[in-house]
């Protein structure tokens, strides 16, 4: 029987490395495209496609494999919302979720929003940092004004889904992916319940790395060319390597630099935060916590 594995979260925090990582595990399948968000628009009180267009997406599966992996960093933020139509939907699903420090994950978000022209070129880090202060009373839009800010407060989300899966939850830290893949990647196959040793020999790779780009019409035709043919390009690693090294070498511009006293008040922002997210995994466990939760 085959069950569903969801990388649910968090945006800029290494869910594209992870879920490459899982799904070269012959027990595992990747979907054909990385981020389906199927359940995402339940997060903003929309409805869904039916569950026989989420299961198209796993039909080259082969037989043999144990998990159905996606990774839609969304999931997180829908709570109840999104885990309701999971559980009747699916049979079990397991959910793994990434933690990144919230004011390094900010500042990438916005690299990230400004480098792909999702918000206006040339826009600062401290307007993007004011615009998403001010706008964090609003309702929950798919805007990066307000998510950027907004979504690193894991505190308000994660309990829920702790306290509702339980031991079908995994939580990964990405100093902890970077520093020590091979052993993040053995715990999980460990805690799935597959062959660890398939990771002995492995080489780690960075997937999906942060680029400010040049030309608005030449990102967009990548977007689309990468939304299009992602399967394919998965499948085939070194062409994909090749286009993506000619792509940055015509499409690649320096960054704007960051505000320091701005990034002080990210830090302040957080820092309460933080510490009610210490409090709470210590509490159901997660004793080995990464720098940014210990001071």
């Amino acid at each position: 029987m085959k069950y569903n594995l969801i990388i649910g979260g968090v945006h800029k925090s290494g869910t594209t490395s992870l879920f490459k990582y899982l799904m070269d595990h012959p027990k595992i399948c990747g979907s054909k495209k990385k981020e389906i968000h199927h359940f995402t628009p339940l997060r903003y009180g929309l409805e869904i496609n039916s569950i026989k267009n989420y299961n198209s997406y796993f039909t080259h599966c082969d037989l043999n494999v144990k998990y159905l992996l996606e990774a839609s960093p969304s999931y997180l933020y829908g709570t109840d919302k999104i885990a309701s139509r999971m559980r009747s939907d699916l049979d079990k699903p397991k959910l793994i979720f990434i933690l990144r420090n919230p004011t390094s994950r900010f500042i990438s978000y916005y690299k990230h929003c400004e480098g792909k022209f999702l918000i206006p070129k040339n826009t600062t880090f401290s307007e993007f940092f004011d615009r998403n202060r001010h706008n964090l009373k609003q309702k929950d839009s798919d805007d990066p004004f307000y998510r950027g800010l907004r979504e690193g407060v894991y505190i308000d989300f994660l309990p829920y889904w702790i306290n509702e899966f339980r031991n079908d939850v995994s939580i990964v830290f990405l100093d902890d992916l970077i520093s020590n893949p091979k052993h993040v990647l053995k715990s999980l196959t460990e805690w799935l319940n597959i062959d660890t040793g398939y990771y002995d020999d492995y080489i780690f790779e960075v997937e999906n790395r942060t680029v400010r780009r040049r030309f608005r019409y030449l990102t967009f035709i990548a977007r689309y060319f990468n939304r299009k043919f992602e399967h394919y390009l998965r499948s085939n690693k070194s062409f994909k390597k090749k286009l993506k090294k000619i792509f940055f070498l015509l499409n690649s511009d320096p960054e704007l630099p960051l505000d320091e006293s701005t990034i002080k008040e990210v830090n302040e922002f957080y820092k309460q935060k933080n510490s009610a997210l210490i409090m709470f995994l210590e509490k159901n466990g997660y004793n080995n916590l990464p720098t940014w939760l210990k001071n």
